[in-house]
């Protein structure tokens, strides 16, 4: 009864009352005598409970039946942010239509369209997706935004925030490279989902006051090339 997300009304109780006699004849396959089973039972009811508790929550799924717009505020100040090196490594400048065989991670320094001066990246597509940004005209800004801007719920308590956000001329983006091997992932496309209903409700609230749209993106990296423009990546990637 002290654990959180368990329903007690029908038709669930019954299904809690059959877990229940699962503990008590497991117990009995140990000990023969009645009079004891009933006292291990009794003795480590919290650790069975604990056990069939995280058994029930591993298998849980939950479906949102509707969303709901709120708005915490209408804009954010961007903040400095902080980028971790390693002792002597290089800053390195951002290289506009750069060729493979650079390094896939670390720093590199940015002007133009990006919100931050440095940027650490994760993957190799996502700095040759920056630097796809970079050389786009119609890219006015950037961000690979920092951890807890953006809450966007995919899965109960779990977050969700997007590698890059992007405002063009005519929209706002939230963009997420992956490799290719990643694009068919179970985590991936329920992430996805999520983003997408946040762009459409998003799109409702900044029409009110003559913003522009929001969408998603899921790029994969095999789509991320040097002669690529953004407008192809929207066209191509667009969910």
């Amino acid at each position: 009864m002290d654990m959180p997300l368990i329903p007690y009304q029908e038709p669930w109780s019954a299904l809690l009352h059959k877990l229940a006699g699962q503990v008590v004849s497991f117990v009995a396959g140990y000990v023969d005598d009645p009079d004891a089973v009933e006292r291990a039972v009794r003795q480590h009811a919290a650790d069975f409970g604990a056990l069939v508790y995280a058994q029930l929550k591993a298998h849980r799924r939950v479906n949102a039946t509707r969303f709901e717009d709120r708005v915490v505020q209408g804009f954010e100040i961007l903040k400095p942010d902080v980028v971790e090196m390693l002792p002597g490594e290089p800053l390195r400048p951002s290289v506009r239509r750069s060729t493979s065989g650079r390094r896939s991670d670390g720093c590199s320094s940015w002007a133009s369209s990006a919100l931050y001066p440095v940027q650490r990246f994760q993957s190799d597509p996502e700095r040759r997706f920056a630097i796809l940004l970079e050389d786009d005209r119609t890219v006015e800004k950037w961000v690979k935004p920092a951890p807890g801007r953006f809450r966007i719920h995919w899965r109960e308590e779990h977050l969700y925030e997007p590698d890059f956000v992007v405002e063009t001329t005519t929209g706002r983006w939230l963009c997420e490279p992956k490799r290719d091997s990643e694009m068919a992932s179970v985590e991936v496309i329920e992430k996805a989902r999520a983003a997408v209903a946040w762009c459409e409700r998003a799109t409702r609230l900044t029409a009110e006051g003559g913003g522009k749209p929001w969408g998603y993106l899921l790029i994969p990296a095999s789509a991320i090339d040097a002669a690529q423009t953004f407008a192809g990546i929207v066209a191509r990637c667009r969910r």
